[in-house]
């Protein structure tokens, strides 16, 4: 690789990195600010029950392992908005994946807040973020299909996220089984050749496969992360924490994936 063109991709690293501890640093002074506000007056409605495996520290964050793997979203959105000028101006795909890149950072932060206060507010933003990476995916693979056009696009995202914003803030407990029954229809959309405009299983295709291997295996993790048999409260290895990692991953393939699918924006597929 030739200096000219490493060292645009070394001073991308360094941004990263740099914009993810800045915005590290503001997410642990709104924990803290938030602790200092409200104490333990905001409870997350899962603290009656059992919310995560990792045991909840009294003092600074609630669960510092949780929060801090939270910040691996926030590393795959910075690089995927210092990385956008990869993408074609005049494809569909480069305003969904500034999309994507800005959603990755809000499930960093939503998360982060969550696991460091355990709140009834930080567990409605990290809920909510699911959402809408559910419903970007979904309308995304609609505009690529070319059955909405872009101005439908925006009209259907907003209203479908105030509704389940909505359906959140009333049946809070709702949100794991609402959250895989709208990822599904954006899965099945999006790997259509109709969507996709290559076959089946063509290599074209082959991150968003890899997408759902690393959303699958993190549902794994989750699941285990709170069964008492695999549960070690007081470790540093926490499923819940492996499931951050993969979800992100498995978002970041999704955008790799519009990036090895790009469609224009007049294209009549």
């Amino acid at each position: 690789m030739a200096y000219g063109s490493l060292r645009p991709r070394v001073l991308q690293i360094v941004a990263t990195v740099v914009l993810t501890i800045l915005i590290g640093a503001v997410s642990v002074l709104a924990v803290l600010s938030y602790h200092s506000a409200f104490g333990t007056s905001d409870p997350a409605s899962c603290l009656s029950d059992h919310c995560f495996c990792e045991a909840p520290s009294l003092s600074g964050l609630a669960q510092p392992i949780n929060a801090i793997t939270s910040l691996v979203f926030v590393v795959f959105g910075v690089w995927v908005l210092m990385t956008r000028e990869k993408i074609g101006k005049k494809t569909k795909e480069r305003g969904l994946v500034l999309a994507f890149g800005i959603i990755l950072i809000y499930f960093g932060v939503s998360s982060f807040f969550y696991h460091g206060t355990l709140s009834s507010l930080g567990q409605f933003l990290d809920i909510f973020s699911r959402y809408v990476f559910a419903i970007l995916l979904l309308v995304g693979a609609l505009l690529r299909r070319n059955q909405i056009k872009l101005l439908q696009a925006v009209v259907l995202f907003i209203v479908l996220n105030i509704a389940f914003g909505l359906l959140q803030l009333h049946i809070p407990e709702s949100h794991r089984l609402v959250f895989g029954l709208l990822l599904l229809p954006g899965i099945l959309l999006e790997q259509q050749p109709k969507t996709t405009g290559y076959k089946w299983f063509s290599k074209q295709v082959r991150f968003l496969y890899i997408g759902i291997g690393t959303l699958t295996a993190g549902y794994i993790f989750r699941i285990l992360d709170s069964s008492s048999a695999f549960c070690m409260t007081h470790s540093v290895i926490q499923g819940h924490a492996i499931w951050h990692i993969l979800l992100a991953t498995s978002v970041y393939m999704v955008i790799l994936h519009y990036k090895h699918t790009p469609h224009k924006i007049n294209s009549q597929k």
